[in-house]
């Protein structure tokens, strides 16, 4: 996979990316000083039983600010999760892995109708209550998607929602005040900053304390792979650092990017 490139005005192409002689070197030496964190595979959450999920999703339903949100949240909670107890698995994650879901990306919800219509149970209606609240679970860390699933298969006002309703929403309260008080950061690259946290926090799961120099730089990857553009990264990396999620002795983005032409050491002692 290649080094993120940010499309618009604000950057220009990263030093050193692109250059066919030493593609290689650019990518190992950022990737080693700053890793992503790894992929779970088990965690409380997902080992919870159908008791205790129930719990979870009704109160992170019942803090969804519309009441017709909450009713569509109390209609098809309880089908998606018959949907993934049938699925093969120990946990949560394990069902949804083993469903086909995520490797499905936009087409995910045909696994859901053919349950349903198995069922005799099928509806546009009920399909729609049903896959709208996978969110709702996300948001729980009952599963984890993927990167390239929440980028394709998820909804990026309805991801965000469910990320500040569900897991954190003092720390996405306090992203958004920053990028409102950055004159520089206009709507578009508020909402890419949204979306994107919240797709890190849903994928390698905790907060958005949680997120690392590491993550931000494999979704920037992954946008680019998936969408052929990462909008707004110097934007997100930016109020990240001043959120002290990154922490302030952090490198900018395009230092990060430049690292085939100058050492880690170099960038350290800065």
């Amino acid at each position: 996979m290649t080094t993120a490139v940010e499309t618009g005005p604000a950057t220009g192409p990263a030093p050193g990316v692109g250059d066919p002689t030493e593609p290689q070197r650019v990518q190992s030496d950022w990737r080693a000083r700053y890793p992503a964190r790894s992929v779970a595979t088990d965690w409380p959450a997902t080992r919870a039983d159908r008791n205790e999920v129930d719990h979870i999703v009704v109160a992170a339903a019942s803090v969804l600010p519309s009441e017709r949100v909450r009713e569509a949240r109390r209609w098809g909670l309880p089908l998606l999760l018959d949907w993934l107890t049938d699925q093969p698995g120990g946990t949560w994650q394990q069902r949804w892995l083993a469903s086909g879901a995520d490797a499905a990306g936009e087409d995910w919800a045909r696994g859901p109708e053919q349950w349903l219509r198995r069922h005799g149970k099928y509806s546009e209606n009920r399909l729609r209550l049903m896959t709208s609240s996978l969110l709702v679970i996300v948001g729980a860390d009952l599963v984890r998607p993927s990167l390239e699933w929440l980028l394709t298969g998820g909804k990026k006002r309805k991801l965000v929602r469910n990320m500040v309703h569900g897991r954190d929403g003092s720390g996405f309260d306090r992203l958004r005040q920053l990028c409102e008080q950055d004159p520089a950061i206009k709507l578009a690259a508020l909402q890419d900053t949204m979306f994107r946290c919240a797709v890190i926090a849903a994928a390698r799961g905790g907060t958005l304390a949680d997120i690392t120099v590491g993550d931000v730089l494999e979704i920037l990857d992954v946008e680019c792979a998936v969408r052929g553009r990462a909008d707004s990264a110097s934007a997100t990396f930016r109020v990240l650092r001043e959120a002290g999620v990154l922490g302030a002795d952090t490198p900018t983005l395009q230092e990060i990017r430049s690292l085939g032409q100058r050492s880690v050491a170099q960038l350290g002692g800065r």
